[in-house]
């Protein structure tokens, strides 16, 4: 609490950046029910209803002191998303006008569910407008040391109310425990790319933001995950996540990277057995995916401990290997082990490879043995070898109850360069209508599937040959036969002129470009920063044509010395630092 006659020190007013660790928790959620368990947290596939949340108490002290809807709705996850128990404490004149205070912050419905991107905590998500139907995917590219994983652009993908790529959580025993350094934390378990049969390097801080965005049926993400691995020039992600309809999405998930002589795929699913079609698959008699004469567990390329720099191959059983495949898919059955769904409940996950690969090998995991953790999951491994590889490597991810939704998928070009990657691809839904989505790294033109853009991401989706629905993201034309989307410009540029913190509810970022008319509240303005943290944020207000908003976010990356607070911050954004807000355009046919 704070004492009225004392001024000399406020926590509070003194270190505004405080007021965040009060509302940190949502920028951590998916669809309001559920934290990713990246790095030792949670257990695996497991879910709760109300994700990260701080202490009741805490919160209602925050309260208190800023009483903003924001704090309003965190006293309330707090509380197990009820208010019954919350009351003032023997301090408070009116013990019961706190509960009266944050039920009015709470009076109103929520809206539909809104895609976010968490810059300073490392982790954007893609979310589906629907409550009645959930679902999302989340991509990590915070921290990696300390208690983190080696998980830079590992996904979590939550759909049918499971946790369909599921990370390993908190290790069953800390320290030096072998199956910690060689499987949980090391990134042969988690849903993202090994290169070089390494792991990553837990020194780089954060991933940086190229582009999120979200328009129509139409949501993206593109983030550089940064120096994770020595010789490699581009280590990418990017997911493109598309609905259907209101019960179903599926995503375009696109992994680039550049240098190195072997780059790994790895993906899991939330069950043990999977269904393939388009594979011939060998099973290797005994052993592990590092050799049939290499047991379950052994470390045969390295110590045990922390200077463990090899493979974690010894920790993938039961292994199927296919040599080269381009065309085919995987479809795991969800497994639902915290037993939480009614008896006829059912969800898988299939997964249709475009792109080619000289390897695919299917294996055992073992996650950490809690009670009510499954007892193993089915893991993909994609391989290409050579020498300098530019590795592009294109998936559709379609989650889905009992009967698949897409029909077929099928690439209709890609772009592979030491510059440049892109792709064309084609899903064919069950009800008969066709996809069409373009995407280039860069901005430039592209056309395939009856469909020409200039821009980065570009959709379309037929009937019958005719055009119903259509998106462009950071680009300038789109055209599908008679019908076209244009923009002025792909995207607001120009460099930061300065900021405005002095209001602690509103940052305020002084840019050197003239802003749109149009409105860019609910866009995200992105940073090409020197600072270790990502500089992406969500515009929350338009000042003038030359001033946004960016609500409560401090711009505060640390202490210039930790133990001289009299010196002063260092910024995550600097004056001069160049930016992008890309710009955006949909249409539906309206009959």
């Amino acid at each position: 609490r704070r004492y009225a006659a004392y001024d000399k020190h406020d926590l509070y007013r003194d270190y505004p950046k405080f007021r965040n660790c009060y509302t940190m928790c949502a920028k951590t959620r998916m669809l309001d029910t559920h934290t990713p368990h990246w790095g030792d947290s949670g257990k695996c596939m497991a879910m709760g209803t109300t994700g990260m949340t701080m202490p009741l108490q805490m919160m209602l002290r925050g309260y208190r002191v800023y009483g903003t809807p924001e704090v309003a709705r965190e006293v309330w996850f707090s509380n197990g998303k009820k208010l019954d128990g919350i009351a003032g404490d023997i301090y408070d004149a009116e013990p019961q006008e706190l509960l009266e205070r944050v039920e009015g912050e709470l009076n109103q419905q929520p809206g539909p569910f809104v895609s976010h991107n968490a810059g300073g905590y490392g982790q954007a998500a893609l979310e589906a407008p629907s409550r009645k139907h959930p679902r999302g995917i989340a991509m990590y590219y915070g921290r990696t040391g300390g208690h983190g994983h080696e998980d830079r652009l590992a996904i979590d993908l939550l759909s049918n109310n499971v946790l369909m790529t599921p990370d390993m959580g908190y290790p069953l025993y800390t320290g030096h425990w072998p199956k910690r350094i060689g499987w949980t934390s090391h990134v042969i378990s988690h849903n993202t790319c090994m290169v070089n049969d390494k792991g990553q390097d837990r020194s780089s801080f954060s991933g940086k933001t190229k582009l999120f965005a979200d328009a129509g049926p139409v949501r993206v993400a593109d983030v550089d995950g940064g120096k994770v691995y020595p010789d490699v020039s581009t280590y990418r992600r990017c997911l493109v996540m598309v609905d259907v309809d209101d019960v179903n999405s599926y995503l375009l998930d696109l992994f680039w990277v550049r240098g190195g002589t072997n780059h790994r795929l790895i993906q899991n699913g939330g069950g043990p057995e999977v269904e393939t079609t388009g594979l011939t698959l060998t099973a290797q008699e005994g052993g592990t995916y590092a050799g049939k004469d290499v047991e379950f567990g052994e470390f045969y390329d390295g110590p045990s401990n922390w200077d463990y720099d090899g493979t974690g191959f010894m920790y993938l059983k039961d292994v199927e290997k296919s040599g080269p495949a381009e065309r085919f898919a995987v479809d795991w059955k969800m497994l639902e082990t915290w037993r939480t769904m009614p008896q006829d409940w059912e969800a898988h996950l299939r997964v249709h490879n475009l792109s080619p690969v000289d390897e695919v090998a299917l294996c055992t995991g073992v996650p950490p043995e809690y009670k009510g953790a499954p007892e193993r999951l089915r893991y993909m491994l994609r391989t290409r070898y050579g020498s300098g590889l530019n590795t592009q490597f294109v998936s559709v991810l379609e989650p889905y109850a009992t009967e698949p939704f897409i029909t077929s998928v099928r690439s209709l070009g890609t772009l592979s360069s030491d510059s440049d990657f892109g792709a064309a691809v084609e899903v064919v839904l069950a009800d008969g209508r066709r996809d069409v989505i373009l995407i280039r790294e860069n901005e430039g033109k592209l056309e395939a599937g009856g469909l020409e853009m200039d821009g980065r991401v570009g959709f379309c989706r037929f009937e019958a040959d005719r055009p119903v629905a259509q998106v462009l993201i950071e680009g300038t034309a789109l055209r599908a036969g008679e019908v076209e989307l244009r923009l002025p410009a792909s995207a607001v540029r120009g460099k930061l002129a300065g900021w405005d913190d002095g209001n602690v509810e509103n940052t305020l970022l002084k840019l050197d470009t003239a802003l749109p008319e149009s409105t860019l509240a609910g866009e995200y303005i992105i940073f090409d920063n020197a600072e270790r943290s990502d500089a992406s944020y969500l515009i929350e207000s338009v000042v003038d044509a030359h001033t946004v908003g960016i609500g409560s976010n401090s711009l505060v990356e640390r202490f210039v010395d930790e133990n001289d607070y009299g010196k002063g911050f260092i910024y995550t954004i600097a004056e001069g630092d160049s930016f992008i807000i890309p710009l955006s355009a949909s249409w539906e046919r309206q009959e």
